[in-house]
């Protein structure tokens, strides 16, 4: 399975969640998914991008200790 596949997956899952009424809103699900040849990294839906609205590129990609290490949110 590669990067894209996994990054799709997530997308399907948060389009799944705001169809079943599980915005980001009630309750604020945390998203993310560990990489499975790097565990200490993950892809995680940004704080300010909604389930709907996740993305190949706004999709992040964080270390164990917070750092955001690839990928970005656009500014509004």
């Amino acid at each position: 399975m590669t990067y894209d596949d996994i990054k799709q997956k997530l997308i399907l899952a948060g389009k799944i969640l705001v169809a079943e009424g599980q915005d980001d809103f009630y309750p604020r699900p945390l998203f993310r998914l560990r990489l499975p040849d790097n565990p200490s990294r993950f892809f995680m839906k940004p704080h300010s991008v909604g389930l709907d609205e996740l993305t190949m590129e706004n999709i992040l990609t964080i270390d164990l200790d917070g750092q955001c290490r690839g990928g970005h949110v656009a500014a509004p």
